[in-house]
């Protein structure tokens, strides 16, 4: 039997273990802190509910419950507002988007450059992030939760621009 310290008993020692090994109610308790419901099947997807998580107090940040976050597939349902508001970080990221736009330039470039996309392609996903740069600098871009974080938002902008070529600056990507 494992001992915490040499001056533990058996008893004491169970009490550590079954602490390492919660029951299925403990962890569900556990879980139920964080999540509406605990985890269910991959096959059931639905999107989080809407959560005005700080749009409030940020101008053009818009929860939406239209698109399901990245990890939500695991879930019945989404996380609690709570929680939602605990790790909404675009207020704090968006900062950061000249970086992220930057990084895609550059990788768009490599993709052509390697013939992964064609110059066509590069050239759509170039135009584009200069327009989505343009609308953030004019503060006319809106930043979503849903998509969660700043990537993820001109991600997602680029596609609604420019559609399918926007979909292949993933390739080659971690």
């Amino acid at each position: 039997m494992l001992f915490a310290s040499s001056s533990q008993s058996p008893s004491s020692s169970s009490a550590l273990l079954s602490a390492q090994n919660p029951s299925s109610s403990s962890t569900a308790q556990i879980l139920s802190l964080f999540f509406r419901c605990p985890l269910t099947s991959r096959s059931k997807r639905h999107p989080p509910p809407a959560v005005s998580c700080c749009a409030s107090q940020q101008p053009n940040i818009v929860a939406s419950a239209k698109e399901a976050k990245l990890w939500g597939w695991r879930f019945e349902e989404g996380v609690t507002v709570s929680v939602e508001r605990f790790t909404e970080s675009i207020s704090f990221d968006k900062a950061l988007y000249k970086h992220d736009i930057m990084g895609s330039r550059a990788h768009a470039s490599m993709l052509a450059k390697q013939g992964l996309i064609s110059f066509s392609d590069r050239n759509a996903i170039l135009e584009g992030l200069d327009q989505i740069d343009k609308q953030i600098e004019k503060g006319e871009f809106v930043w979503r939760t849903d998509r969660e974080d700043v990537h993820m938002n001109i991600e997602a902008a680029l596609t609604d621009l420019i559609g399918e070529p926007a979909k292949k600056l993933h390739t080659a990507r971690s």
